[in-house]
């Protein structure tokens, strides 16, 4: 006896298939990093309305394209947009650091800049450093100094952490302090968070 659909029904065989793909794509739009499962199955080529941009970028390896409004700010479309909420909101001036991102590597409070300018750029958050759920040094230093507190800028001081040991500052601590101008932590956290950055920094020699 064969399952065969009748008066418009799906057969047995039919319904345990589309179950089956439904169950796959959920699993490839949740094993994408950063990447919120309603973007993931998202139409391939959004089309922007009047008076907004179809911006093509790539965030956290992932290359994209996503609708936005030109005057949002990029912390605004990651946030938003992209769900990416461990960029958080915090001062909005670009004082605090909470909402720090890499932008073709480089930190940058992600508040100040207009998504629009970031056509084609590498965006990275704190999820970016480790793609294959694996701490990266800094953010395995950060638990082993006890850098964070309250968590909320945390995401923000890792990847700032993450950013300084590429850039041109000295090992000494009045350095690693200087490095961390315009991250304030409202805990008390700095003197752990250059604990962090030195020690990577020692182990890198």
């Amino acid at each position: 006896m064969t399952d065969r659909p009748e008066d418009g029904e799906l057969s047995r065989r039919q319904f345990l298939v589309a179950s089956a793909v439904s169950a796959a794509l959920a699993k490839t739009a949740s094993a994408q990093p950063g990447l919120p499962p309603s973007a993931a199955l998202s139409p391939a080529r959004p089309i922007p309305r009047e008076g907004e941009l179809l911006l093509h970028w790539t965030v956290n390896g992932q290359p994209q394209q996503v609708v936005i409004d030109p005057q949002a700010s990029l912390m605004e479309v990651l946030r938003e947009s992209l769900g990416l909420t461990s960029v958080r909101r915090g001062c909005e001036d670009g004082s605090c650091g909470s909402c720090t991102v890499l932008v073709d590597g480089k930190r940058i409070p992600s508040c100040l800049l207009w998504a629009a300018l970031c056509q084609g750029k590498a965006i990275t958050t704190v999820e970016g450093l480790s793609p294959d759920g694996e701490l990266s040094p800094i953010q395995a230093a950060f638990i082993r100094h006890k850098a964070s507190d309250c968590g909320f800028c945390t995401p923000g001081q890792v990847v700032a952490a993450h950013a300084i040991l590429s850039e041109p500052w000295g090992s000494d601590e009045d350095s690693i302090q200087q490095s961390l101008c315009g991250q304030q932590c409202a805990c008390g956290r700095r003197p752990q968070i250059a604990a962090a950055i030195a020690a990577v920094r020692s182990q890198r020699g």
